[in-house]
């Protein structure tokens, strides 16, 4: 489990090594997340996308999304689902800047450099503040990543594995 590692690694006060596996593991799930999703990232002939590629697009999408499935709710006056997602929003924008205002912190610590001296007690929030970001896209019942569900081309809901996440993405009186 990645989170067992970095807590492993800072407890040995190795934020090298914790940086890096965070930074490693974030770039394989927001990889996934933005296949899941259906989020747009620019294409590279070298093939060599990093996490600046799929974070922003993942976080991108999931804002788009989220906010597509407070209109859908709201359309069809189901106001404790849209109350839910309004908080939801709230709760993801908080999260996302503070995932901005720590990504810093990660490439510091991955790369060489002679003015970084980060504790683990210093490096422990960039970690919290990330499993807060991961948590946005997976479910807390089933651990699943939320996902798009289609009917044929037409997005209809994201969810999880599970069905406790379920954002409906059709709106009332459009086909």
């Amino acid at each position: 489990d990645m989170w067992e590692q970095i807590d492993e690694a800072l407890g040995k006060h190795d934020v090298p090594n914790a940086a890096a596996r965070l930074r490693r593991g974030s770039e394989e799930f927001f990889r996934t997340a933005c296949d899941s999703l259906g989020a747009p990232v620019t294409y590279k002939l070298n093939g060599r996308w990093e996490l600046g590629d799929f974070m922003p697009a993942a976080m991108s999408q999931y804002r788009k999304l989220l906010i597509q499935a407070k209109s859908a709710e709201q359309s069809w006056d189901h106001t404790d689902q849209f109350e839910a997602l309004n908080e939801l929003h709230s709760t993801a924008r908080q999260v996302f800047a503070r995932s901005n205002a720590e990504q810093w912190a990660v490439n510091v610590n991955v790369h060489y450099n002679t003015w970084t001296n980060f504790s683990g007690s210093d490096f422990r929030p960039v970690v919290e503040t990330f499993q807060d970001l991961f948590g946005l896209f997976t479910c807390n019942g089933c651990g699943g990543m939320l996902r798009l569900a289609r009917t044929g081309v037409k997005l209809t809901a994201v969810r999880c594995n599970c069905g406790k996440v379920n954002w409906n993405l059709s709106e009332k009186g459009k086909s």
